[in-house]
Order: C-alpha cells, then structure tokens, then sequence
C-alpha cells in the first residue's frame, strides 16, 4: 500500500510538472520598467494583416517605479509591434520567451530569453535607416537596369551579412529574416519597371529579357511565406507587374492608370484566377479587397468577386461589413453629418457647405505625395475660387498642433478640417490609402469616392463641366 501510494504521489507530480512545461510553451513574459518618460500602457500587436484582438495585448506600467508584469497567452511565433506613446518598435516573440524590457526617452534595451532576437531586430532597424535613401522609389528607378540590380544584389548581401556577424542561435527567426530579404528584394524588383516609367521621362522603358523572375524567386504560393508580415501586401497592391500582360495599362502620367477598365476589379480578379494556395489566396485577397473596395467603381461585381475568392470566415465577414457601409454610405449624405474640427479648436462639419460642390482632400503630414498634391490643390483653389465649389482638406493622425504648423508651413488653401476623435468614419468610406480625394455634389452626395487627383491635368475642366450643368 505503501509503494502505491509512492507511485500515486510520483505520477501526480509527473503530471503537474508536464502540465506546467505545456503550458508555459503556450505563452510570453514581459516583464521591465520605464525609466526618464511617462508611460501608463504599453501595447504589443502582432504584425497581420488583420488587426483580430486575440493578436493584441495591452500591458499596464503601475507603481511609483514604473514597471510592468505580464503574460501573453496563445502567442504565434512571429514579428509584433511593441508601442507606447508615440514611438513603436519592431518586436519578435515566440512561445516560451521570458523577456526584461527597458524602456527609456533613447529607445528600447532587452535582457533574458528572446534578448538576442530584439537586440538584432533594433540595430538592425538603425542599418536600415542608413540604408534608406538607396531602397527609397524616389532613387533606385532613376538607376540603369544594370546598376540597380547591382544595388539590390548589394542590399540584401549587407543585410544577410548583418544577421550572420549577429550570431542569433534561431534557426526559424534567422530563416525568417533571410525571407524578409528577400521579399524586400523582389517587391524592388516588382516595381523598378513602372517606378522608372512613373517618376521619369523614360514612359516606354523595359526590362531587359535577362531580367530575373519575380515569380521563380519567390515561391507566391508557398503559405509559408505569410509569416513575413509585408509579403500579402506586397502582392495586393503591387499592379503593374502582375497587370501588364493582362490589361492595357496607362503610365504617361505619374499614376498607374487602366485604359478602359477599372485596375481594382482587374486585380481582384487577378487574385480570385491566379494563387492555388487557398491561404495565400485569402490573405492576399483580403488585403487588395480591404485597401481597393473603396476605390472601385464596380463595387457590386468587387463584392462578388471577393466573396467567391476568399473563403476564411473572418475576413470575409469584415469585408462584407465594409461593404454594406459602403453601400449604405455611397450616394447618400453621409460624410455632411461627421464631427470634424475647424482651425480654431471649434466643432465643425460639412454641413456649412450645403449648396456647394465639396472635393475633399484627406491627407496626413507623413504622407510624401499628399504633401506633392498641395501646389496644384492650392492652385485649382485660386482657379475655381468663384465657382460653386468648396475645397476641403480633412487631416487624419496627426495632433492638431502638428497638423495647424503643417498648414502654415506649406501656406494650404481651401477649408482646413481634422479629424474630431472620430477616425471611424475614414474606415467606413473603405480608405485604406491616402491620399484620398472625394467629390461631393451640391446636396452632398458622393459623386466620386475615389476622385481624381488635383494635379491630374483633366480635373479642373471636369470640375468646371460639372458645376456648369447645374447652372
């Protein structure tokens, strides 16, 4: 009875101590402290392409030392946004880490399990600041073929010679980062072509026919590949390189255009034909029908294509949300009800307007070709200044510290708004994007939910012939 009641007790504690091995291969502990900053909370986001809340933790820093304990349940192995304030750091976790975090007005330092990982990921972070001008679109497509390619080639290698002196023993994080390289590299070589027809004089140039493969570099197909957080993105939005062959595509101008077609239903379906792996399908699926819904001027025939291609239950219960708000939204006086906030701190809204035509411009001071938008916005303000029509620019993220120096700094005509608390109603229009540009009639219905740009040579007559029908 007595050797029984041994066992008993041995296998008891058996199973207790490979409960408690189980289950803290399940999750992460963060644990630290802040020091010379006030932070109250501090949130850690998984890198997706949907935003689901069991992919975000909120941590609270308590006590007059300001530090912080917490554990994260049912974490994926992967790259996360460590953010508080305003600053957001590029984190990776996997389960079992047990991580000491300090966090200063200098940055972020890491201590204990999953510390060689972060410490990696930060320097490599200040590489790749230094490295930035040379991967920026505004460089590169301005190289021959030959030197960039050079260039890439040259990127990459800095980078995977980085990794190696780093010395991270993790074979699954050093094989991720290698990945990551290498998406970088492709999404470069996806777009020198249209870059260089866009941001140049040379509007019928091609790559060579040595030129490498895209598709024979990467694997699309591959699901493995949605652990690199910006690889779905890339494949959504990039147009060009996966439209040329397939529709007449326009490059004269500064933006891809498609001749006789709409480019957001041509790329959708695109997707819905083109990607085997049904997991890759839906992500990549779901981030073009996310950024382009409120782009296309098919959205009905969008909604059934995307809803015959995905078939992950969660994203396309998210996009048919979107979709009935943008149903519900188009050609109605939606946008003259939203809460917005004048230049004097006071409430304002739309509804001033009443009578007028409204062409919007949603910006925000971040926003490179938002900023190159505001000369021909100014001068179209001059233009039409008589007519029935009223220029309105919505700012969204920035303070309205920011956002009032950043008018006077580039000296913006028209009605100056921002966003009232409320930036809700950017996602209910389906704006992914911006710049965004709207065109409200004079009872305030969306006429164009994705109008043309103020420095499209065609806007200011098409503007003109619009106020002069209702005269």
């Amino acid at each position: 009875m007595k050797c029984l009641n041994s066992a008993v007790a041995f296998l008891i504690m058996f199973i207790v101590v490979l409960s408690c091995r189980v289950d803290k291969e399940s999750y992460v502990i963060l644990n630290g402290a802040v020091e010379n900053i006030s932070v109250d909370t501090i949130h850690v986001r998984k890198q997706k392409v949907s935003e689901r809340d069991d992919l975000y933790f909120t941590i609270v820093v308590e006590g007059d030392n300001f530090s912080f304990l917490d554990t994260l349940h049912k974490v994926d192995r992967g790259y996360y946004y460590l953010e508080y304030n305003n600053a957001r750091h590029n984190i990776y976790l996997q389960p079992d880490f047990d991580l000491w975090l300090k966090i200063t007005s200098q940055g972020i330092s890491f201590k204990g399990k999953g510390a060689a990982e972060n410490m990696y990921l930060a320097d490599k972070q200040a590489l790749v600041g230094k490295l930035f001008h040379l991967t920026h679109y505004s460089y590169y497509p301005k190289l021959t073929e030959k030197k960039f390619l050079r260039l890439n080639d040259s990127i990459e290698n800095v980078l995977l010679s980085f990794l190696s002196k780093k010395e991270v023993e993790n074979d699954f994080f050093n094989e991720l980062e290698r990945k990551v390289f290498l998406a970088e590299k492709a999404h470069r070589l996806m777009n020198f072509e249209v870059l260089r027809r866009l941001t140049t004089n040379d509007k019928s140039f091609k790559v060579s026919n040595d030129y490498p493969d895209v598709i024979e570099l990467l694997n699309i197909n591959d699901n493995q590949w949605l652990d690199v957080p910006f690889f779905a993105p890339t494949l959504a939005i990039n147009d060009y390189y996966f439209l040329k062959n397939v529709v007449d595509l326009d490059t004269n101008g500064d933006i891809l255009k498609c001749i006789d077609c709409d480019l957001h239903l041509e790329k959708m379906s695109f997707i819905s034909n083109y990607f085997t792996n049904q997991k890759v399908k839906d992500e990549v699926g779901y981030v073009a029908a996310k950024w382009r819904m409120g782009k296309t001027e098919e959205l009905d025939e969008f909604h059934k294509i995307f809803d015959q291609a995905i078939l992950n239950d969660d994203y396309k219960q998210e996009l048919f949300t979107l979709y009935g708000a943008l149903k519900n939204n188009l050609g109605s006086k939606f946008l003259r009800q939203v809460s917005l906030i004048d230049e004097n701190g006071e409430e304002a809204s739309l509804k001033s307007f009443k009578g007028n035509y409204v062409y919007i411009d949603i910006w925000a001071s971040f926003c490179e070709p938002c900023i190159a938008e505001f000369p021909y916005l100014n001068q179209l303000s001059r233009d039409l200044g008589k007519e029935n029509i009223k220029f309105v620019g919505i700012n969204k993220d920035d303070t309205f510290t920011k956002w009032k120096d950043f008018i006077r700094k580039h000296e913006v005509k028209g009605v100056q708004l921002k966003t009232n608390n409320n930036p809700e109603f950017i996602e209910l229009l389906g704006i992914e994007s911006i710049p965004r540009y709207i065109l409200l009639d004079d009872f305030g219905n969306i006429i164009h939910h994705n109008a043309k740009r103020p420095s499209d040579p065609t806007l200011k007559k098409d503007l003109i012939t619009l106020i002069n029908m209702k005269n």
